[in-house]
């Protein structure tokens, strides 16, 4: 099963060359970075789409970083080992 991982992401957006992560990942931090509206939190439908929205304005960081059109397995959590 492929799965995305909003959270995942944003750390590999924002860890430096040794892994490390100056500041939150939480989904309000995220969301500034990217000049995203912010929205209650705790609501589960609000939650959803600010979560969805996020993902968008990640896939579009990563595809501008890469050069190219995502696929899927580029969004999935890397595997070590």
């Amino acid at each position: 099963m492929t799965v995305v991982d909003t959270l995942a992401l944003q750390h590999r957006l924002v860890a430096d060359v040794h892994g490390e992560v100056n500041g939150s990942l939480r989904l309000d931090a995220a969301r500034k970075r990217f000049g995203l509206p912010r929205y209650s939190a705790h609501h589960a439908l609000t939650d959803a789409i600010a979560a969805a929205e996020l993902l968008l304005a990640q896939v579009a960081e990563l595809e501008q970083k890469l050069g190219r059109d995502l696929l899927l397995r580029d969004l999935s959590p890397k595997r070590s080992g």
